[in-house]
Formats: structure tokens, C-alpha cells, sequence
């Protein structure tokens, strides 16, 4: 069962992780005071790495650090079944599947990117009813590790939040005996 800082983190990182425009930075300027929410020393230590990083840096250098990383690096793209599927035709069928899983989550995808794009796959599984969401998550841990491996080596400024999602346990959980009585 996926937690409530688990799900505050999921949107926290869904929200992180958009484009950095004027407003998203003002946004998470506003939230310096959330690392104290977060589950773990850390988490929220690589919360504040990220939002000095962000405050520190001038917007035009911050948009382009995101588009080199993750709009012009294949390697490092944000959209999940790429990392599983190239452009195979199996990917397509993949996406169709991610649209069916929201929309039976009661989730309408309400911006033009891909229903693998993370950002949007975090935000679903801070929001999600059931354990949806969470499956999802745990579905594609080897296509986020793949990503946090690739920012590590190029040092991005985002390796850190793609060290929160894979450190943090997102797959689904076994009950325990207690839970099952």
C-alpha cells in the first residue's frame, strides 16, 4: 500500500521534475520548508540540494541544463517505455495501455505529453485510488534506474530526485500477517 509521504513524495518529484519556468520556480521556491515533511534526513537533504540548485541558477541556464538532459539526450528522456521499447511497435501499444490504467483510475491526462512521460506517471500515483499508481511505479523501477544511472554519470542537478524515486521503495508491498487478519 503506497504511504502518504510516499504519495507527498510522488508529487513532490512530479512537480520537480516539469520544465522550469518562472512559475515553477516560484512555486518551489515556496516549499523549501516541505524537506521537513519528507520521510527521511536524506530525502530531505536532496530536496534542498535541488531547490538551492534551482534558486541559484538563472532560469535561461536552468532550462537549458533540463532540455540538454532530458529532451536532447535520449539516454536521459523522462518517457519511460522509450527506455524499455526504442521506438518499437510495441511501445505504442504500451502507451495505449498506461491511458486505459489512468482512465480506469479515475486519472484524465490533461497536458499533450505521453502517458510515460514521469512526471506524469508520479502525479497519477500520488493521486491514485487504489494501487494503481504504485504498480506503475514499481513497473518501471528498471527504466528509472536506468535514467538516475545515466544522470549520476553526467552529473546533472537531477540525479539527485531520480536518487529519491529509486532509493524510495514505490513497489507494491506484501501484507503482513497482521494486515491480512
Amino acid at each position: 500500500m503506497m504511504t502518504e509521504s510516499g504519495r507527498f513524495l510522488a508529487k513532490l518529484l512530479s512537480v520537480a521534475l516539469q520544465y522550469p519556468d518562472s512559475e515553477l520556480k516560484t512555486t518551489l521556491a515556496g516549499l523549501d520548508d516541505l524537506a521537513g515533511e519528507l520521510p527521511d534526513n536524506s530525502s530531505a537533504q536532496i530536496w534542498s540540494g535541488f531547490l538551492n540548485y534551482l534558486q541559484t541558477t538563472p532560469l535561461l541556464r536552468a532550462q537549458e541544463c533540463y532540455a540538454q538532459t532530458f529532451d536532447l539526450s535520449p539516454q536521459s528522456c523522462l518517457y519511460l517505455t522509450w527506455h524499455r521499447w526504442g521506438e518499437n511497435k510495441e511501445r505504442g501499444a504500451d502507451l495505449a495501455r498506461l491511458v486505459r490504467i489512468y482512465l480506469d483510475g479515475g486519472f484524465e491526462c490533461a497536458t499533450r505529453d505521453l502517458p510515460d512521460y514521469l512526471p506524469m506517471v508520479l502525479e497519477f500515483a500520488s493521486v491514485c485510488p487504489d494501487e494503481s499508481g504504485l504498480k506503475l511505479l514499481g513497473e518501471f523501477g528498471p527504466e528509472i534506474d536506468k535514467i538516475r544511472q545515466r544522470l549520476n554519470e553526467s552529473g546533472s542537478p537531477y540525479a539527485g530526485l531520480l536518487a529519491l524515486l529509486s532509493e524510495k521503495s514505490f513497489s507494491p508491498q506484501t501484507e503482513t500477517a497482521e494486515e491480512r487478519e
